[in-house]
């Protein structure tokens, strides 16, 4: 930390404010912001509308880079606040943990929208979304508190540039009922990637006639539906990033009877040159070959001899009469022509409010038969069911449930009522298939029943709500496995097709023990269908855990509607943790998803089941950490302090200052509390040369907290340093720097960093560091997949170093070392690499040490390599301010005496140099008060005559020419700087000091130290 210096003055006694009260980090102030009252975050963004708070101060999009604005938004809101990133933008994607202040009860929908729109400007720092960009989609309640939980409304935007959408762009913000913000989730694009025009220069005949030609060559056919669907900013994929890209949606088709059916829609650029930024696959099929889980008609099995067909409602059917009109039957079938007497002609077929069923094999059923006057008329409308007519009643019924499930789950839910054409009975087998505007099912064939039955359906028509509730079917398994889900939860079975290969058979089922490939890896197992089932199957067993915890019905009535409340409040579209995340902050009830949620035991279990990892639950939070810098001090004490705050469970049992010297056994302190949160700790002197690494381990009743997080450790050291080498990258040349590629790429760049991907948002010192990818000019910020390349130092000569070390800072994001390697080698042989177990994630600079003593007397080159497979990267690498050094013993000479005796009270305040030795030119020469009460004002005197004099029940015992005041702080401890310049004038003086410090229980409310001589030596 950099010391600020006190102005010396020449003549008079002068009272001067502390210039350093301890070395160490300095103290962060939390303030707490109201949800409303943040501002907006960037010049020209939409205001809050006047009835909302909001304090102009806040101001996040002042922050250089998406690391202060995290730092910000936790200053400002709460340290429980937690941040998800989106490695494909840079940017954050998730914000929860905790909560904003509430506003008060009875919040319209259009001031939840507004406080929404609100609290994206706010976090425009951290997510780059432009509020003006927002086009409000949906605000739904949640009435997750029946449940344990708490009631909850979620806002969805859909994001829109100038009136073109941003495709699969949406921002949703989760409140609790009084208004306090819960999370901000995002799948947009920030402004910095949107493109800088939305005027296209290419017509759309032209991007429809190349799209025709591309459908041609992937597929070999004649384009026979071509329809252009309007112009989107595209979020195209660029190596592992996205950025935003204007383009032509067109969807070509050939659906042609008896053959597969191929159904792309192609985003054909709309500026520059023609070609394709993305292809999207619109036929869903329900799988192709294999054995999966599904659920038949009526209830679980496919319609065979042993599970006859049974009656069910005609629900929301159309009914025509040529002498009474048209009218529709109610959910239970009934239907009335109002005013008109019998008998009259009515015809009854598989048509409705939701549904048009067409029978590829023929004429779609219908009946037509005469109706009395009254309402005892009773139809069944296939008396006499085949498969054909079987196949059209059960796409006709489950389509139907899929609506009236829905708005069972939640009445305000409206995504399931629309019209949902199908076409039943193709002439092919074994398989069902969503193409975007229909679900299409076949009939008997090669060894398979009728595909038109319940599960089947359900998964079919969950393809379709995919893309309603925006979550869409990505490439990863996601939109095959929550098409599962659907299919699963409606039955309340985990067989998906049970019985569609015959007796015993399924498609797919939810008790699989697929595991989960990680964080994005799209993923693991080579096929959509398979890789749908880490979802399907983490899905089902939380509803398992919750039907154990709370009985079978509340857990299944909770299940869903957590389910539902999922689709409504995010929009995930790839399997990742943060589903898990989403679940939990849904069942949170008090916004601080860190102390747990009321049902985190079923649902993290439920994850887990399936290989996620557990969540990390923050028992005992533990922040603004200060600790001692490298010193000359063998006398100490170090101080270590913290806020400590219980956060899960009944009390605080423990907290505890860790340290080791040299690598030998652990010591343990038990932290002292001062006031509020605050705790503290010191470290007993030690001898030099010492290396001393600590952490602070705190506790509940029920679980316990580390700091720093992982197996990482604080440090300083104790005595003299000498540096052999020192590199901070600022020169104008690479200063004998070099970088190699082995494999794929060479992307290690000495610039200055963009803070994308993880990195650091700037270099440890000065402007320029070293990094995998710095991310400028559009670049990510990402390593990319298989590479393998390598920074290498200039030659070190270590001649005369004894026990010498690597001290450097590093920003670090590498995923665990079983897949990606980040290493550092000495003339080629490693002796340090990341984690086999666990992505090692910095979010701040580290000190990073590395013993090199073994080659002590040597020529040597350090080397830092990264090596990455196929999938998921993250930032990589960042270095700056590579030292090598040694630690020999605190020097003898220039160090201080004593004379005269102290004066007592609580305790016996000394005085000391803090192993700076008194020496021309040394910039770091400081006085410290120790020993003393903590907080409380404490004085240094200086001066160049000794005296005697007793003053008030104390001795003077220095005439001071200077008196710096301060206070002391929780180790009882105060210093001020007293720089030493390099004149040869300064020799051989000597100056005397003293230390006077106020306690209740000395003399006159006084005590003193006693007298410090120092002299000034070379």
């Amino acid at each position: 930390m950099e010391r600020r210096r006190a102005p010396i003055h020449p003549i008079g006694i002068r009272i001067l404010p502390p210039p350093h009260t301890y070395h160490s980090e300095p103290m962060k102030t939390r303030l707490l912001v109201v949800g409303a009252s943040l501002a907006l975050a960037a010049p020209g963004l939409s205001q809050a509308p006047n009835d909302l708070p909001v304090n102009n101060s806040i101001n996040l999009a002042g922050a250089s880079g998406v690391f202060e604005a995290r730092q910000a938004w936790q200053d400002q809101n709460g340290a429980e606040w937690r941040f998800e990133q989106d490695f494909g933008t840079g940017y954050v994607r998730f914000v929860y943990g905790g909560h904003t202040e509430s506003l008060g009860a009875n919040l319209t929908d259009n001031e939840f929208a507004d406080l929404a729109r609100v609290h994206v400007g706010a976090a425009y720092g951290l997510m780059g979304i432009n509020p003006d960009h927002l086009v409000l989609d949906n605000t739904l309640y949640m009435p997750l508190g029946m449940y344990g939980s708490s009631d909850k409304m979620t806002v969805r935007f859909r994001q829109v540039v100038d009136g073109v959408e941003v495709e699969g762009g949406s921002v949703n913000a989760l409140f609790n009922m009084q208004g306090g913000l819960l999370s901000l989730d995002t799948v947009g694009l920030p402004d910095a990637l949107l493109p800088a025009s939305v005027i296209p220069t290419r017509a759309a005949t032209r991007a429809e006639q190349f799209a025709v030609l591309q459908f041609t060559a992937d597929t070999g056919l004649e384009a026979l539906d071509v329809q252009i669907q309007g112009l989107k900013v595209t979020q195209e994929k660029v190596g592992k990033g996205r950025q935003g890209t204007l383009s032509w949606n067109v969807r070509v088709a050939n659906q042609t009877p008896g053959s597969e059916p191929q159904a792309f829609v192609y985003s054909v650029a709309a500026t520059g040159t023609a070609r394709i930024v993305q292809k999207r696959n619109q036929i869903h099929y329900f799988d192709v070959g294999g054995v999966v889980s599904v659920n038949a008609t009526p209830g679980v099995a496919a319609s065979t001899p042993s599970n006859p067909d049974v009656p069910f409602p005609g629900a929301y059917m159309r009914v025509t009469s040529p002498q009474a009109g048209t009218t529709f039957t109610d959910s239970f079938g009934n239907f009335l022509f109002p005013g008109v007497n019998g008998p009259i002609t009515a015809t009854f077929s598989f048509e409705g409010t939701y549904n048009d069923v067409n029978n590829v094999a023929g004429g779609e059923h219908s009946i037509s038969t005469t109706l009395a006057t009254g309402g005892g008329n009773t139809v069944l409308l296939n008396p006499t069911p085949d498969e054909f007519t079987t196949a059209q009643a059960n796409a006709f019924t489950y389509i139907n449930s899929m609506r009236d499930w829905t708005r069972s789950v939640n009445p305000g839910d409206a995504t399931s009522d629309f019209l949902a054409p199908s076409n039943v009975n193709i002439n092919d087998g074994c398989n069902a298939y969503y193409d975007g505007f229909s679900t299409n099912y076949f009939w008997a064939a090669n060894g398979c029943v009728n595909t038109s039955f319940s599960s089947v359906i359900h998964h079919e028509v969950g393809h379709w709500m995919n893309d309603r509730y925006g979550s869409f079917n990505g490439g990863d398994g996601f939109g095959e496995g929550n098409a599962d889900v659907f299919a699963m939860y409606q039955s309340d079975s985990p067989i998906v097709g049970d019985g569609f290969s015959g007796p015993g058979t399924n498609v797919r089922n939810g008790e699989n023990t697929l595991q989960f490939c990680g964080d994005g890896n799209p993923g693991c197992y080579g096929e959509v269908h398979a890789d749908g089932e880490v979802l399907m199957g983490a899905l089902w067993k939380v509803r398992v855990r919750l039907n154990t915890k709370m009985g079978d019905v509340v857990g299944d009535l909770y299940s869903d509607l957590l389910f539902n409340s999922w689709m409504n409040a995010y929009d995930d579209g790839q399997i990742n943790t943060i589903i898990r995340t989403h679940w939990l902050t849904l069942d949170d009830d008090d916004g601080n998803v860190g102390n747990g949620s009321p049902n985190m035991d079923a649902i993290d279990a439920g994850f887990q089941d399936q290989g996620f990892p557990a969540f990390e639950l923050t028992y005992v939070a533990i922040d603004n950490v200060a600790g001692p810098a490298n010193t000359l001090d063998e006398a100490g004490p170090y101080g270590v302090q913290a806020s400590i705050q219980l956060n899960v469970g009944s009390a605080l049992t423990g907290a505890d200052l860790k340290y080791s010297v040299n690598g030998g056994p652990t010591q343990t302190v038990a932290m002292a509390a001062a006031s509020n949160d605050r705790f503290f700790a010191t470290i007993p002197g030690q001898a030099s040369p010492n290396q001393v690494a600590w952490w602070i381990e705190a506790s509940s009743d029920i679980g316990v907290n580390r700091y720093p997080k992982g197996s990482a450790n604080e440090g300083f050291g104790i005595g003299l340093s000498q540096q052999f080498f020192f590199d901070n990258f600022e020169t104008p040349t690479d200063n004998g720097w070099t970088h190699q590629q082995f494999a794929t790429q060479d992307d290690w760049q000495r610039e200055v960093l963009a803070g994308k991907a993880g990195d650091a948002p700037a270099a440890f010192s000065g402007t320029l560091c070293w990094a995998n990818d710095a991310g400028n000019n559009n670049y990510n910020g990402e390593y990319q997949p298989n590479v393998d390349n390598r920074l290498d130092s200039p030659t070190i000569d270590l001649s005369g170093a004894n026990g010498a070390r690597l001290v450097y800072k590093r920003w670090l994001t590498v995923e665990e070392a079983i897949y990606d390697q980040a290493s550092i080698q000495v003339n080629g042989t490693k002796v340090w690499t990341n984690p086999l177990s666990g992505n090692l994630i910095d979010t701040a600079w580290t000190t990073h040490e590395v013993d090199l003593s073994a080659y002590d007397g040597q020529s040597i080159n350090l080397q830092w390599r990264l090596e990455s497979d196929g999938g998921l990267e993250f930032g990589g690498w960042n270095i700056d301010d590579v030292s090598v050094e040694t630690l020999s013993a605190s020097p003898t000479v220039g160090l201080p005496s004593y004379y005269g005796s102290a004066t007592s009270g609580s305790t016996t305040p000394l005085i000391d140099t803090a192993g700076e030795p008194a020496s021309i030119g040394n910039a770091d020469f400081r006085v410290v008060v120790k020993n003393a009460p903590m907080e409380t004002l404490a004085y240094i005197g200086l001066g160049f005559t000794q005296i005697n004099t007793p003053v008030s029940g104390i001795t003077v015992l220095v005439s001071p020419t200077y008196l710096f005041a301060g206070q002391t702080d929780l180790f009882g401890q105060f210093s001020a700087d007293f720089p030493i310049p390099n004149k040869v004038g300064l020799l051989g003086l000597t100056g005397y000091a003293q230390a006077l410090v106020f306690d209740n229980a000395g003399p006159f409310g006084l005590t003193a130290s006693r007298g410090m001589q120092i002299t000034v030596v070379p």
